[in-house]
């Protein structure tokens, strides 16, 4: 008639969970940046990460403080950058590419870039074809977007647009911008290196000239000279 015992389990305190985290108090970031986590135990005994904090709109954590913040977003914009305008040389030649090797810092998307020509021969009409070229760990260059356009030259010297284009770039990588045209025209660099722009710096100036099409190797290489151009970035 004993019945006391009907209620033991022997699981006294043993809830079967397992701990999430096991530094009580140590705080973090939550997978997506948009709250704080606390290690902190539940009602279960068991530990776990909690949201201590919602960062809201506008804000993410940061885990580069100690401990992790809720910090504003940094809102980026549009920046134009225009390469070696100053004091140019020229050349008159059909069929050349010329661009510009560029370092990376910053990772950022390339929206549009403009070669500065100006027309040499009465046939005014040009295809221009843009390209963006990736360094890859070779030093052969890879071809990560082109676009061509059929443009009317002027007899004064102006800038060539891509039109508006996204072109992610990564920090850390070296990318190659220019273009490439098929007939008389009048081209400009100038007799500097290492210009800042806005996601890095200019390294050299790159050209391939006597060419039906786009290239894609033996490029020229000039460590002392900027072709001048424009690039608008946006860094991300």
């Amino acid at each position: 008639g004993d019945t006391g015992n009907t209620g033991d389990t022997g699981n006294t305190g043993d809830t079967g969970c397992f701990d999430d985290c096991d530094n009580i108090g140590e705080t973090r970031c939550s997978d997506d940046l948009s709250a704080i986590e606390e290690c902190m135990v539940s009602i279960d005994g068991c530990s776990y990460w909690t949201i201590v904090e919602n960062c809201g709109e506008d804000h993410h954590c940061s885990g580069e403080t100690d401990p992790p913040q809720c910090v504003p977003d940094i809102v980026y914009e549009p920046v134009r950058n225009i390469l070696g305008g100053s004091n140019n040389s020229n050349s008159d030649k059909a069929n050349v590419f010329t661009g510009n090797e560029l370092k990376c810092d910053h990772d950022a998307t390339i929206l549009s870039f403009e070669i500065y020509l100006r027309r040499t021969t009465m046939n005014s009409s040009a295809n221009v074809t843009f390209a963006v070229y990736e360094r890859q760990v070779d030093d052969s260059w890879k071809i990560i977007f082109s676009g061509i356009r059929d443009v009317s030259l002027d007899w004064t010297a102006t800038y060539y647009s891509s039109g508006d284009i996204s072109v992610d770039i990564e920090k850390g990588k070296n990318y190659l911008i220019g273009a490439y045209w098929d007939a008389g025209a009048r081209y400009y660099w100038q007799g500097i290196s290492g210009q800042s722009v806005n996601f890095g710096s200019q390294v050299q100036a790159v050209s391939k000239e006597g060419i039906n099409a786009l290239p894609t190797d033996d490029f020229d290489y000039f460590t002392n000279a900027t072709y001048r151009m424009a690039v608008t970035s946006k860094l991300r």
